[in-house]
């Protein structure tokens, strides 16, 4: 047979999508930094619901405090004798079966805070050069968790020492506790955590059309239903979750929409209680298809083999000859990366 040279003048390739989502000082002079991570009831993370809610029983919590890591960052020099504070201060509380000597106070700066803030702990009245040990605890609660030790100046005052209340903590009220090692005298404030509202993160912030995406959030009422949306409350939910008790969520394999052109987007996830809406930017990543032949100058009556990625995940892609009139000549289906191998493609026509 003569040998006929054949030019594929358009291989198109269309992808028609196929998708079926699964929702799936220490010495003098040395600043303490003391760094708390977790849930002070040993919850699984995340804050109760609902502004300056508490955790059930009122208090911040049943069970043990989470471990906390003390640091010391460079030096610095011991402040004023006179507590400088904003905000209220609490009245200083005594621990039950121990005297307090007259002059030994805690104060907290701020004694009112919502999660991501800083609190700075000042106090006074304990002896000159003195180590103090410095203690939390759920109010409920008489076990302390030693968080460090620290060092009061020349006049027994203690300062330059403070600590972050992370979004872990659940709301509710808090003992920090003042020992001095030497003297004995001890004084405690209290620290009162609110919620700061809802929140939310997903575990990445982009990704293409139909990536799984897990979303976690809290500051949800307790046991409501928190709806997923892409973009906007009117499109229909991508996924639901209950909140815990603890007002938390957690979404897995929240599907990004197979429609959601590239750019930037968001998942919305609203309480339908408590009618809050959370808002979660999202970038959307757009296709690339790419397609190799497995000869550029075939034969006619010879297969033709191909393959391809960068297509959607699962989608069926049909394959034309010159053009997308009539019938596919070939019908493959993209695996879960995206890609497809046909060795033994199609055959081509004798009147190519």
């Amino acid at each position: 047979m003569k040998k006929l040279l054949i030019a594929l003048a358009i291989i198109v390739v269309t992808a028609a999508v196929f998708v079926v989502p699964s929702l799936m000082p220490s010495e003098k002079g040395v600043r303490e930094e003391i760094h708390i991570e977790g849930s002070p009831a040993g919850a699984s993370g995340g804050m109760s619901s609902g502004e300056g809610q508490e955790a059930p029983g009122g208090e911040a919590g049943a069970g043990g405090l989470p471990d906390v890591q003390l640091q010391t960052e460079g030096s610095a020099s011991v402040a004023s004798p006179t507590p400088a504070f904003d905000g209220p201060t609490p009245t200083p509380i005594s621990l039950s079966g121990r005297e307090r000597q007259a002059g030994a106070l805690v104060f907290l700066n701020p004694s009112e805070v919502i999660p991501e803030s800083e609190v700075g702990i000042t106090g006074e009245g304990f002896l000159p050069r003195e180590k103090v040990s410095i203690g939390l605890a759920a109010a409920n609660q008489e076990k302390t968790k030693q968080l460090g030790v620290a060092l009061t100046d020349k006049n027994g005052y203690l300062a330059g020492v403070s600590f972050p209340v992370t979004k872990r903590f659940l709301p509710g009220s808090y003992r920090v506790r003042v020992e001095g090692q030497k003297s004995g005298q001890v004084a405690e404030a209290v620290l009162r955590v609110v919620s700061g509202g809802p929140w939310a993160e997903p575990a990445t912030y982009s990704g293409r059309p139909h990536t799984p995406v897990d979303i976690s959030g809290g500051g949800f009422r307790p046991g409501e239903t928190v709806s997923v949306h892409f973009d906007s409350l009117a499109a229909e939910s991508v996924a639901a979750a209950r909140a815990d008790v603890y007002g938390n969520v957690s979404l897995r394999a929240v599907p990004v929409p197979t429609d959601a052109g590239a750019g930037e987007h968001a998942f919305i996830l609203y309480g339908e209680d408590s009618g809050t809406p959370v808002r979660v930017p999202f970038s959307v990543l757009g296709f690339n298809p790419w397609v190799a032949l497995s000869s550029y100058s075939p034969q006619a009556e010879r297969e033709l083999g191909f393959a391809g990625h960068d297509f959607a995940p699962g989608e069926r892609i049909f394959v034309y000859l010159n053009d997308t009139k009539g019938r596919p000549v070939a019908v493959v289906r993209a695996d879960g990366k995206g890609r497809f191998v046909a060795a033994r493609g199609f055959v081509i026509p004798g009147s190519a």
